[in-house]
């Protein structure tokens, strides 16, 4: 036996010797055999040279990165632009990037030895290289392939998935971690299924892919993903590293992407699928990241940078841009034309005269929340509908591209539930947040060639609860104004400027003519703001104001909030706000089953009893009084730094109960105004609003949190961010990022630092939400007519929450609790 191991380890070398100096620039190399014997596979085997410092952990998602044994060149380029972009955001989106490498050549050779102490140092600094012993070759990748699923089958089963990419890729980990924390990766192997050319085996000699008719004579491979960039769920590691190594099964061919995700997979019973987020753009240096960088934000990977400063560049061009800036804000002609194509699907029932259709958009989805809404809508409102003569219609359009097959398999499911409900009008171009213009005009174009039977229709958005009574109701009564036919119900109108209704819920009469007469150019996505203001304006339509539209921008339906709504809904038409099914349901189910009794009592309950509580940034001190309004307090203090703004909330929103007084809460704690300190360990509540995020000082602003507060009470904050928004500001023609201008950190950035801070200075904290929209406008349009919203709009936020403090607006939120 002894003499049997000698031998195999003496071919090896010699074996390896030949493929690292015979091979050609291009074409198959001469005399290299099309498969790796069992001695090269027992390589695989071995303990790795090298391992990564950080070692797996159940809360990071590990990315391997193939690289080459080289410490100077194109590959050690790649690796430090990777570490410089998106590796290093990788971070925030608790990712590890490790570089899988193995050894340079003839491990004897002077070169080879100095190589591999540079990479020794190269891992000391970084920690981030997993290096295997056998030698580094491009016909060598099925065996680095392999040897990384033995190693992670032995270290890294802790998390669903692993994601194995090429060392010229662009990864959004953005956009991966939100797709790995959906679980939308299913079990198996996710990527760029080949096509085309990729296909079939390559019978000619100088393709570097040759594959010849004795080793494999079929015209056409077996389905595979091209290896630049897939995701694997760790379930199916252990069952592929076991059938890649039998080579009894199977010829372990040298094309690593070939060999594992198509003939083992297929063999093993491995299921590949497709994904159009992960584009192959191959490795012609003439087509090197030619890509619209906006293109990226709808791409897990994108492949194609053969260079470090391609990957660098691309990466710095992409960041550079926003969504908001990514996007056309008008639609062109040829997509304005889809809206008057045929819908793919029409609902089963005919709009009819005794039958008031209500429209709900929905998105082109058959699992998650919008198929959970659309559930809902259907067990709960949308069932009572009926009885009151009320169709509900789900419209929605086609999902992404036509020809994959995630939309070809959810289109099969649309049709199924279609079939069985025949509720769902669906268009025909893509479902998207900024097509949904397109899908207010076709639904125009839609009514009024086979729906203008009705005075009204109803449309809503799919995160709404109706209460169809009450509307039946008011339409029978003619409750809806006409002016001539012409009507569109509208939620917190905005007098200074154009008036336009919110898209929650409309109720519109019949002018669908009208405004399809109307449509121009200029189609601007924000589909509310242009039809029912820009368009409805030019068609000279009038409209309408109507307090019984209860509009949440929250999505607040949580059991607190339910029990301060319900009562309020008998007088309502619609509540915009459960963004969730289940929300939904919960709603419902209790407001049919209130009573008089229970909401008579409600309605004269304080919910929250306060001795002392104190608004941080008061301001205008207009929100100061309105909590003074809403909850039963003994003494509120408002303290801002603007004497300016102390001096006008004194003066106009004054109560007994209420004091305020200029200062900096930034300040260290002995400067403070002997008012201030005089409140330590007494305060029950503090609140803030739109502040904190201006203040440089925010250690001294949590620790002076924590000696006001008392034990076991709250703070609410409520941070703000606006997030690339650019202004010219100068009155120059070049615009001022508001990063430079406003120095307010990211979202993600401000989220860290506090709550960081109020980890280490006592407090716990027992609450978090993002709310983020991307919204664009002109500056001029946005100084005019959009600031003047914010203040109102506030205070609109704590009338409608009485049930909690109510620091809860589009931005970041926040509660901590000090700790008792």
């Amino acid at each position: 036996m002894r003499f049997r191991y000698i031998l195999v380890n003496i071919i090896c070398i010699v074996f390896v010797a030949i493929i690292t100096t015979t091979v050609p620039v291009f074409g198959w190399p001469e005399g290299l055999p099309h498969e790796h014997s069992l001695s090269e596979l027992l390589l695989t085997t071995a303990e790795p040279l090298i391992q990564p410092k950080d070692k797996c952990s159940h809360n990071w998602t590990q990315i391997f990165v193939h690289s080459a044994a080289k410490t100077s060149g194109k590959y050690y380029d790649r690796r430090t632009a990777t570490r410089d972009t998106w590796a290093s955001e990788a971070l925030k989106h608790y990712m590890r990037v490790t570089f899988v490498l193995a050894y340079h050549k003839n491990p004897e050779s002077i070169e080879s030895q100095e190589i591999q102490r540079n990479i020794t140092t190269e891992s000391e600094k970084y920690g981030d290289i997993l290096q295997f012993g056998f030698v580094d070759a491009y016909y060598n990748l099925t065996l680095k392939a392999i040897s990384l699923l033995n190693w992670v089958s032995k270290e890294c089963l802790v998390n669903d998935y692993i994601i194995k990419t090429d060392d010229d890729i662009v990864v959004n980990t953005e956009r991966l971690r939100q797709r790995i924390d959906k679980k939308a990766f299913k079990s198996g192997i996710t990527g760029y299924m080949a096509k085309g050319i990729d296909t079939k085996p390559p019978r000619n000699a100088n393709s570097n892919w040759y594959m010849p008719s004795n080793v494999y004579p079929l015209e056409r491979y077996p389905p595979y993903l091209l290896g630049a960039a897939y995701v694997m769920s760790t379930d199916i590691i252990d069952k592929l590293y076991r059938f890649a190594m039998n080579a009894s099964i199977l010829p372990v061919l040298r094309i690593d992407d070939l060999y594992l995700t198509g003939f083992v997979s297929q063999t093993a019973g491995i299921d590949r699928y497709d994904d159009q987020e992960f584009p192959n753009h191959g490795s012609d240096v003439s087509q090197v990241c030619d890509v619209n960088v906006c293109r990226l934000y709808d791409y897990v990977s994108y492949h194609g940078c053969h260079t470090g400063n391609n990957v660098r560049h691309l990466w710095n061009s992409w960041k550079n841009t926003t969504i908001s800036s990514c996007l056309p804000h008008e639609h062109l002609m040829s997509e304005l034309v889809l809206t008057k194509d045929e819908p793919l699907i029409q609902p089963k029932h005919k709009c009819s005269h005794n039958w008031t259709q209500i429209l709900v958009y929905s998105a082109t989805k058959t699992s998650g929340k919008y198929y959970d809404r659309r559930t809902a809508t259907r067990d709960t409102w949308a069932s009572e509908a009926f009885k009151h003569h009320m169709r509900v219609t789900f419209m929605y359009s086609y999902h992404k591209n036509p020809d994959s097959n995630e939309s070809q398999e959810i289109q099969r499911n649309i049709t199924t539930e279609s079939e069985k409900y025949g509720d769902i009008l669906q268009l025909g171009f893509v479902d998207s947040y900024y097509n949904l213009t397109l899908k207010a005009i076709s639904l125009l174009n839609w009514i009024s060639k086979k729906c203008l039977v009705n005075d009204y229709i109803i449309k809503t958005d799919d995160d709404i609860v109706v209460n169809t009574e009450r509307l039946r109701q008011r339409k029978d009564k003619k409750a809806y104004k006409s002016d001539d036919r012409n009507y569109i119900i509208l939620s917190l109108p905005n007098n200074n400027s154009i008036s336009y209704t919110f898209g929650y819920f409309q109720i519109i009469d019949n002018m669908s003519k009208t405004l399809i007469s109307g449509n121009g150019s200029a189609d601007l996505k924000v589909e509310d703001f242009y039809n029912t203001g820009v368009i409805r304006l030019r068609a000279n339509i009038p409209v309408h104001n109507d307090t019984e539209v209860f509009l949440n921008w929250l999505y607040s339906c949580t059991d607190s909030d339910v029990l301060a709504i319900v009562c309020k809904l008998d007088n309502k038409i619609a509540y915009h706000g459960c963004n969730t099914g289940d929300n939904m349901r919960r709603l419902w189910n209790r407001w049919i089953v209130r009573t008089q009794e229970s909401c008579s009592q409600s309605s004269h309950t304080y919910y929250i009893e306060y001795d002392l509580v104190l608004d941080i940034g008061c301001g205008s001190g207009n929100i100061t009084q309105t909590i003074g309004d809403i909850l039963k307090v003994k003494q509120i203090y408002g303290i801002d730094v603007d004497k300016e703004m102390i001096g006008f909330a004194t003066q106009n929103h004054c109560k007994p109960y209420i004091q305020y007084f200029a200062q900096d809460f930034g300040a260290d704690w002995d400067v403070l105004t002997p008012e201030l300190r005089a409140l330590e360990g007494k305060v029950d509540l503090i609140f803030s609003n739109h502040c904190l995020h201006w203040i440089v000082n925010k250690q001294n602003v949590v620790k002076n949190l924590y000696k006001l507060l008392r034990k076991g009470s709250k703070f609410y904050a409520n941070i703000y961010w606006i997030s690339d928004l650019y202004m010219d500001l100068t009155g120059e023609e070049k615009a001022v990022h508001e990063k430079e201008f406003l120095k307010i950190p990211s979202k993600d950035t401000q989220f860290d630092i506090w709550h960081k801070l109020f980890k280490i200075n006592g407090f716990d904290v027992i609450s978090h939400q993002f709310l983020h929209k991307d919204v664009v406008f002109e500056f001029d349009f946005f100084k005019e007519h959009i600031l003047p919203l914010t203040t109102s709009i506030r205070k609109q936020y704590f009338v409608n929450y009485e049930r909690d403090i109510p620091m809860r607006t589009p931005e970041i939120i926040g509660k901590a609790l000090k700790k008792c």
